[in-house]
Order: structure tokens, then C-alpha cells, then sequence
């Protein structure tokens, strides 16, 4: 997998706990539960990108470490031969769901992570054949890859850790994204909206939810605003 998409992600299901393959993110001080631990990993092939996470800060590490679950991201083979040149900002997002949509129609998804800033995403998809499976499809610079298993372990609940791509409301990517901007008020030398990550959001509550995060700049470590799917405000997380 791309090292720009780089992720841990904690999920609550139906009393489990369920960790994704994920991208580089920052989020909000983790809520202690009683869960029981899910692991979710992928096996290697050509080569591996891996994070690790505590509670929900995500730190990009060179393997994988289990705090609560873990994943391994495998890089994989395209399935064209030629790339076009990446867009950025809120049209690669539209760009990257259609060409996800073209390939797996209205799927279910575990996670799906857009950066916005350099034309890569993933989304990890329910295989409507085999709904235990789950294959993380990769578009980079164009191309959208073969995609990957991923391997789920433990005695977490899939079914509850799983959204919709049509429960977003994608049209308004774009104006999520300025408002988070906004919401970040001014940082020095921020390169704006950095990614986008769409997801459940347990284990504090069942939405789905469409986190944009802002680059720092010089001065901060970023933050982030969380919608709900139809685009309103969730929760603000201030840059730290």
C-alpha cells in the first residue's frame, strides 16, 4: 500500500472492538470501554505499509504493532497499465468515489480514506458474495488496483462496522471541507484539508461519519471536524 494511506482505526461492535487498515490520521482523546479486542489484518504481497495506534492517536511505524487490534496493508498490482495525472482538493474525492462505485457499485465499506492533497485512497468493501470477506481496493494517481484481503479475526460484529457508500453525501465534500478549514481558523503555513476518512463512528456512537482533517502548519499538529453523513457538524477537534 501507498505510504500516504496509512491508518489504525478503533471500532465497537455490538460489545467488540474491530481495528481497520487505515491512513494517517489525528482524532480525539479515546473513550475506555470493556470490549473485547478484533484484530483485522492483511496478508503481505509485493510490499507492506503498516501503522500502529494507541487508543486513537495513529503513529506511522515499519510494523505493525497490536495495541487493541492490528492491520497490515499490502501493496498490490494495478489493474491498468497507464496512470493520468492526479487532481487534488474535492474533485479527486468525487473522482476517486465514481471510479470505486464504477468498479463495486453501492457497496458496504469498513473504512474509506481520500487524501485530498495527493490523489490516493482506499476503500476496504464487503464482498456482497462472501459478506464475511472484506478486500481493500486501492486508487492511486488514476488507477484503481487489484484488490487485497483482508484478514478479520476475533469475535467482533462486521455487519455493525460497516456503512453504505450512498449514505454519504458526497456533494457536499466540498463544502465540509472549507467549513472545516474555517473551523481551523488561521495556522501558519497549513496547506489546507490534508484527507478525509469515512467510517462508523464507534465506539462512541453508531453514526457514520466523514472526518476532514486540516494540516497544521508551522505552529500546530492540525486537528480536524467530524460530519455526520448528510454533511451537518459533529464535533470540532481545535488544532493542538
Amino acid at each position: 500500500m501507498n505510504h500516504h494511506l496509512r491508518n489504525g482505526l478503533s471500532a465497537l461492535a455490538l460489545g467488540s472492538t474491530l481495528l481497520l487498515a487505515g491512513a494517517c490520521s489525528k482524532s480525539a482523546e479515546p473513550v475506555q470501554t470493556s470490549a473485547t479486542a478484533v484484530a483485522v489484518t492483511s496478508p503481505s504481497k509485493e510490499s507492506t505499509d503498516t501503522t500502529e495506534k494507541t487508543g486513537t492517536t495513529v503513529k506511522k511505524g515499519a510494523t505493525t504493532s497490536t495495541i487493541q487490534d492490528s492491520t497490515t496493508v499490502p501493496g498490490k498490482k494495478s489493474t491498468t497499465t497507464a496512470a493520468k495525472t492526479a487532481s487534488t482538493g474535492p474533485e479527486f474525492a468525487a473522482e476517486a468515489v465514481t471510479a470505486f462505485q464504477a468498479k463495486l457499485g453501492d457497496f458496504k465499506a469498513l473504512e474509506m480514506v481520500i487524501h485530498v492533497d495527493n490523489g490516493n485512497a482506499y476503500a476496504q468493501v464487503q464482498d456482497p458474495a462472501k459478506p464475511a470477506n472484506v478486500d481493500q481496493y486501492d486508487y492511486r494517481k488514476g488507477v484503481l488496483e487489484d484488490p487485497a484481503p483482508v484478514k478479520l479475526t476475533g469475535d467482533g460484529d462486521l455487519a455493525s462496522n460497516l456503512f453504505g457508500v450512498q449514505e454519504v453525501a458526497w456533494d457536499k465534500v466540498p463544502a465540509m471541507m472549507e467549513q472545516a478549514k474555517t473551523s481551523m481558523g488561521e495556522l501558519e503555513g497549513s496547506k489546507g484539508v490534508t484527507h478525509l476518512i469515512i467510517k462508523k463512528n464507534l465506539p462512541f456512537d453508531s453514526d457514520t461519519v466523514v472526518d476532514v482533517y486540516v494540516d497544521g502548519g508551522s505552529r500546530t499538529s492540525g486537528g480536524r471536524v467530524s460530519f455526520k453523513a448528510d454533511g451537518t457538524v459533529k464535533k470540532v477537534y481545535a488544532p493542538s
